[in-house]
C-alpha cells in the first residue's frame, strides 16, 4: 500500500480540487439552466418554393406558419437568379441574345446597334429588366463585388453585361433586396439576415448592409452565408461594433461536432465576447430522401436538450413525407410547426428570439486548483500498482504540482486540454483498479446469499462515484463559454475510451490472477498469472465469454466518435427514441445495456469464485465508467442534462444487473438441488 503521508496528500488534493469545482459547476449551471427560448427561423427562399408548390403568394403563406409557431424569417441576398424566378428580370447568356436579335426572335430595335458594335459579347451574360431603379441598384451592388459591368440603357429597357457563365452569374450575390426584408415585417416575423461577404469589402459598407436591415424589421440574429463572415478580413471591426447587440448564430455540422467553417468567425465571436448561439439545421436532401414530421421533430428536439441549439433553421416539407400522400402539403408543414412547438414547450422550452448564454469564462486561476484533484488520483492510482517509498511517492506528487504549475503559466488553454484529458484517463482507470482489487479479495458465499444484492449495488456504487467525479472534474475545468459553445472541445475522446479498459486488463494480471507469484513483487504476480491463463484449459463457457467481450469491445471501437465506422442499428434507433420520450434524458446503451450489468455479474462471480469471469467482467465494466466521463467530455450538453443521462443509466444497469442475478442465482441453485433429489429417490 501507499505510504501514508502521500496518500493523505493525495486526498487533500482531491478535496482541494472539489471544493474549487462546486461553485464553477454552479456558475455553468445558473447560466445553462434559464436559457429556455428557441428560435424557429424559416428559410424565405424555400418558404417561396413552398408558396409556388401550393399555388399561393408567399405573403399568404407566411402568416399561417406565424401562426404554427415560426418565430423568424431567414433573408438570403438577392441573386440573379432569385430576382428572375420573382419575374422582376430575365438572363439571357450573350450568345443566345446575339442568336435571338440576328434571326428576328426578339423585335427589340435597340438592340441592333449594340450587335453592330459588337458590345454583346458571347462570354458575357446578361440581365435583362425594364426598372431603373432596380437597376441602379444592380449596378452598383455589381460594380461593389465585380469591379465593373456593362450597362445599356434604350427605349425603357435595361441591359446589364455581366462576364462570366449563366450558371456563375445567377447565383451571385448582390445585397439584401428591400422588398425580402419588409415582407418579414409585414407578417410580423423577426428578421435573420444572411449577409454574404465580397473581398474589398468597406468599413462603409458593412454598415450599410447593418443599417438596411435594421431599418426594416425587428433583428435578433445574424447567421452568414457562404464561406467568410460578413467583413473578412479587413472591415472585421465594424461588423463585430454592429453585432454588438445581436446574437452571432453558427451553424453546427452534419456530424454535429463544431461548426461549419466559415473564415473569421473564430475571431469574431472573440470580437463579440462569445455572443454566439448554435444554430441546427436539417439538410434538404436528408428531408427530401428519408425524414417525416414525426422524426424531423425528433430531431430538433433532440438537438435542444443534448446540444445546447438555441436556433432550428426549418425548412420546409416541399414533397408528401411517406405515409401523408393524402394530405394537403400545407397542412403538413403547419402540422410539422404546431407539434414541434408543443414538443419543445413539453420538453421545456419555448419559442422566441434565440438568446446567448451569460460570459462564463473559466480563467486559469479558477481552473489551476480544480486540476489538483487529478494530482491526487493519479497518486492513488500510481500506488495501485506500485509501492514506493515515501520520499517517492512525494516526489511524484509534487512533481505533478509542478506540472500544473507550469502548464497554467505557460499556457493556460494547453493545461486546460491536457488536465481534462487526464481526469478522463486517471478517474475511470483508478475506478477498475480499485474495483478488481475488491474482486480479488472477495471470499465465496453461497450462490442463493442475500449478500449477493448488497455485493453487486456497492461495487457499481463504490467505482461509479470515481468515475463520476472524474466527468465533473471535466466538466468544471473545461467548463469555460468556448467549450459550452464548442468553439473549444475535447480533444481525446478515443483515447480516453480505450485506456480504462486496458487497464482492466492490466490492473487483473495484477492483482486477481489467484495463484502464487513466482518471485517477490508485481511483476511476479503478472507472470504468475499470465503463466496460469495460458497453461488453462478452454471450455465452452470461456469461449463464449471471451468471443462475447471481444464482440462488445470492437463494436464499442467502432462507435466511437461522431463518424463512427459501425452504424447504428434500427432496434438501436427505436430504442433510443422510446428512452428519450419516456426519460427526458437517454441514458448510455453501453452504459445500462453493456458496463454496469457486467460491473455487477463480475463482483457476482467473485463472490461465488468464478475467478475466470473476472477479466471479461472487468473490461467491460470499463467501458460503462470511461462512458460515464465520456458524457460529461461533451461541453455542449447542460450539466445538468449529463448528470440525469448518468442516474438514468446507473438506476437501469442496476436493475438489469440485479436482474440478471437473481437469475443466475436461481440457475444455480436449482442446479445445485436436482443432484440431492435423485440420490434421495
Amino acid at each position: 500500500m501507499m505510504q501514508r503521508l502521500p496518500l493523505g496528500l493525495a486526498l487533500i488534493l482531491m478535496v482541494v480540487s472539489f471544493g474549487a469545482a462546486v461553485p464553477v459547476l454552479a456558475d455553468r449551471i445558473a447560466v445553462e439552466r434559464p436559457n429556455r427560448q428557441v428560435e424557429l427561423v424559416l428559410d424565405r427562399d424555400e418558404a417561396a418554393i413552398l408558396a409556388g408548390t401550393l399555388g399561393v403568394e408567399l405573403a399568404e403563406l407566411l402568416p399561417e406558419m406565424a401562426a404554427a409557431g415560426v418565430t423568424s424569417l431567414a433573408v438570403a441576398e438577392a441573386t440573379p437568379l432569385s430576382l428572375a424566378e420573382a419575374g422582376r428580370l430575365a438572363i439571357i447568356p450573350g450568345g443566345e441574345l446575339r442568336l435571338a436579335a440576328t434571326i428576328g426572335r426578339w423585335d427589340f430595335p435597340w438592340l441592333w446597334p449594340l450587335l453592330e458594335e459588337d458590345a454583346i459579347r458571347d462570354n458575357y451574360t446578361y440581365l435583362l429588366l425594364q426598372d431603373a431603379a432596380t437597376t441602379d441598384w444592380l449596378t452598383r451592388a455589381l460594380v461593389r463585388r465585380l469591379g465593373g459591368v456593362d450597362r445599356h440603357s434604350a427605349e425603357g429597357w435595361e441591359l446589364i453585361g455581366i462576364p462570366g457563365s449563366r450558371e456563375r452569374v445567377e447565383n451571385l450575390r448582390l445585397g439584401m433586396d428591400e422588398p425580402g426584408l419588409q415582407l418579414a415585417r409585414q407578417v410580423g416575423l423577426h428578421l435573420v439576415p444572411r449577409f454574404s461577404n465580397y473581398r474589398g469589402i468597406t468599413v462603409e459598407e458593412v454598415d450599410a448592409a447593418f443599417r438596411q436591415v435594421r431599418a426594416a424589421g425587428r433583428v435578433t440574429t445574424v447567421i452568414f452565408a457562404g464561406t467568410e463572415v460578413l467583413g473578412y478580413p479587413a472591415a472585421l471591426t465594424a461588423t463585430a461594433d454592429n453585432l454588438r447587440d445581436l446574437s452571432l448564430g453558427l451553424v453546427e455540422t452534419p456530424v454535429q461536432r463544431a461548426f461549419i467553417r466559415q473564415d473569421g468567425h473564430e475571431e469574431l465571436a472573440t470580437m463579440v465576447d462569445y455572443r454566439v448561439v448554435r444554430v441546427y439545421s436539417i439538410s434538404r436532401r436528408e428531408i427530401d430522401r428519408h425524414l417525416n414530421p414525426p422524426r424531423a421533430i425528433e430531431m430538433w428536439v433532440r438537438a435542444v436538450k443534448e446540444r445546447n441549439i438555441r436556433v432550428l433553421y426549418l425548412r420546409p416539407f416541399l414533397t408528401h413525407p411517406q405515409g401523408y400522400g393524402q394530405v394537403d402539403l400545407g397542412q403538413i408543414n403547419r402540422d410539422y410547426i404546431a407539434d414541434l412547438v408543443e414538443e419543445l414547450r413539453l420538453a421545456g422550452f419555448e419559442a422566441g428570439p434565440a438568446q446567448p448564454f451569460g460570459d462564463h469564462r473559466v480563467r486559469g486561476w479558477r481552473a489551476a486548483p480544480v486540476s489538483l484533484g487529478v494530482v491526487g488520483a493519479g497518486v492513488v492510482l500510481l500506488g495501485q500498482f506500485v509501492h514506493p517509498g515515501s520520499r517517492w511517492a512525494w516526489a511524484a506528487a509534487l512533481a505533478g504540482l509542478a506540472g500544473v504549475a507550469g502548464l497554467f503559466a505557460v499556457n493556460s488553454q494547453l493545461a486546460t486540454i491536457v488536465l481534462a484529458l487526464g481526469a478522463s484517463l486517471v478517474f475511470p482507470s483508478l475506478a477498475v483498479v480499485t474495483l478488481v482489487r475488491r474482486w480479488a479479495v472477495r471470499q465465496a458465499q453461497p450462490a442463493g446469499h442475500l449478500l449477493a444484492l448488497k455485493t453487486a449495488l456497492g461495487d457499481l456504487f463504490h467505482a461509479s462515484w470515481m468515475s463520476l467525479a472524474g466527468g465533473l472534474l471535466v466538466g468544471a475545468i473545461m467548463g469555460d463559454i468556448r467549450y459550452l459553445l464548442e468553439l473549444e472541445f475535447f480533444r481525446g475522446v478515443q483515447l480516453g475510451g480505450m485506456v480504462p479498459p486496458l487497464v482492466a486488463v492490466i490492473a487483473y494480471y495484477f492483482h486477481a490472477g489467484g495463484v502464487e507469484p513466482t518471485r517477490p513483487g508485481a511483476l511476479g504476480r503478472v507472470e504468475a498469472t499470465v503463466r496460469a491463463s495460458l497453461g488453462t484449459r478452454l471450455t465452452v463457457l470461456h469461449l463464449v465469454l471471451i468471443l462475447a467481450a471481444a464482440a462488445v469491445f470492437l463494436l464499442y471501437l467502432g462507435r466511437m466518435g461522431h463518424e463512427a465506422g459501425i452504424p447504428v442499428a434500427q432496434w438501436e434507433v427505436e430504442l433510443r427514441s422510446w428512452l428519450e420520450r419516456t426519460l427526458y434524458a437517454r441514458p448510455r446503451l453501453k452504459e445500462f445495456l453493456v458496463g454496469h450489468p457486467a460491473l455487477i455479474l463480475g463482483g457476482f462471480g467473485a463472490l461465488l469464485g468464478y475467478r475466470f469471469a473476472l477479466l471479461p467482467a472487468a473490461v467491460l465494466a470499463a467501458i460503462g465508467q470511461a462512458s460515464m466521463v465520456n458524457s460529461f467530455q461533451h461541453l455542449r450538453t447542460p450539466l445538468l442534462h449529463s448528470l440525469l443521462r448518468t442516474a438514468n443509466g446507473l438506476i437501469l444497469g442496476a436493475m438489469i444487473g440485479l436482474a440478471l442475478v437473481i437469475l443466475i442465482g436461481a440457475v444455480l441453485r436449482q442446479g445445485q438441488r436436482r443432484p440431492a433429489g435423485r440420490s434421495g429417490s
